[in-house]
């Protein structure tokens, strides 16, 4: 990823490292997938952080007396 990052071609990464692009491609994506299901639990967790939050804030609705 550091080198896709860099600007380098898929093709000069496979190059370097030895192996094909078709290899290339697959680890991008698995590392993409991991970064995106990742990303997701954090905003979920986040999200959920910010619920309790306002499930513990007193509210300034009005009482029947």
């Amino acid at each position: 990823m550091l080198l896709k990052s860099q600007g380098y071609k898929v093709q000069d990464i496979a190059d370097i490292l030895g192996t094909n692009i078709q290899s290339v491609y697959n680890w991008v994506k698995l590392i993409m997938d991991e970064l995106t299901e990742q990303t997701g639990k954090q905003f979920s967790q986040c999200t959920f952080e910010r619920f309790l939050k306002v499930l513990a804030t007193p509210t300034n609705a009005s009482v029947c007396d």
